[in-house]
C-alpha cells in the first residue's frame, strides 16, 4: 500500500513532455500533463491507464532525489525543459506537483516531488540507495524498471548523460525506447568495467616495471 492517503487531496502529478496532442494544450501548460497517485497499490494498474490516456508515451522517466542529493534537485527545478526536449516523442518525464501551488501558477520547487520520492521508491520495491537516480519504465505498474545512478555528478554532467542517453535512444523508433536505454546501460556499464581493467593493468605493469628495476639495481650494487 502507497501510504499517501491525507496528501491525495493536496498533490497533483505533473509530467515535463512534449504532449502528442500540443494543439488540444493551452501554451502556457504544453509541457505538463496531471492526474492523481492512488494511495492503494491494487489500483496503480487503473490509475496508470487513466495517466497514460492524457500522455501516451512508449517511456517515462523520474527524477528520484532527496534535497540533500542538491545536484539532481538543481537539474529538476531548472532544467525539465531541456530534459522534455532532449527525450523528445520518446519518453515523458514526470515531476510531482502540490496542486494548490500548480492552480496558483507557482513555480515548481523540488519540496513537492520530494515528498512522492520515498513512498513510491517503496511502492515499485526500489532499493533506495540507488537514489539520486534516474528512472525509466514502460508502465509503472510493470515491475520492470531501468535506473542509471546520478550520485557525484553535477548538473552539466547529468545533462550530458541525459544528451548521451537519449541522441541513441531518438535515432530508433520510440517504441523500442526503453529497449535502447537498457543496451545503453549495458554498453555503459562494459565500457566502465574495461577502463578499470585497463587502469588496473597499467598499475601492475608499472609496478612490474618498477620492481624490475630496483632488482636490476641491487643486482649492480
Amino acid at each position: 500500500m502507497l501510504l499517501l492517503c491525507s496528501l491525495i487531496g493536496a498533490f497533483c502529478l505533473i509530467a515535463g513532455c512534449r504532449p502528442a496532442r500540443a494543439e488540444e494544450e493551452d501554451e502556457a501548460d504544453s509541457h505538463y500533463y496531471d492526474s492523481q497517485i492512488p494511495d492503494e497499490e491494487a489500483e496503480l494498474a487503473a490509475w496508470w491507464e487513466e495517466f497514460r490516456a492524457r500522455a501516451d508515451y512508449p517511456c517515462y522517466g523520474i527524477v528520484l532525489a532527496a534535497r540533500s542529493d542538491a545536484e539532481a534537485v538543481a537539474l529538476a527545478e531548472r532544467h525539465r525543459e531541456e530534459l522534455a526536449w532532449l527525450s523528445g516523442d520518446h519518453c515523458c518525464f514526470i515531476f510531482f506537483r502540490n496542486l494548490s501551488a500548480a492552480r496558483n501558477l507557482e513555480p515548481f520547487r523540488f519540496e513537492e516531488q520530494e515528498e512522492w520520492v520515498y513512498p513510491l521508491s517503496r511502492l515499485l520495491n526500489l532499493d533506495m540507495r540507488e537514489l539520486p537516480c534516474f528512472l525509466f519504465f514502460e508502465r509503472i505498474d510493470s515491475g520492470d524498471y531501468l535506473l542509471f545512478s546520478l550520485k557525484g555528478k553535477s548538473v552539466p554532467e547529468i545533462i550530458s548523460l541525459a544528451r548521451e542517453m537519449f541522441e541513441t535512444a531518438c535515432r530508433q523508433e520510440p517504441e523500442e525506447t526503453f529497449a535502447v536505454l537498457k543496451r545503453f546501460k549495458t554498453a555503459r556499464r562494459l565500457q566502465t568495467g574495461s577502463w578499470v581493467i585497463g587502469q588496473n593493468m597499467l598499475a601492475i605493469g608499472k609496478d612490474v616495471i618498477s620492481a624490475m628495476l630496483k632488482s636490476f639495481a641491487t643486482g649492480r650494487s
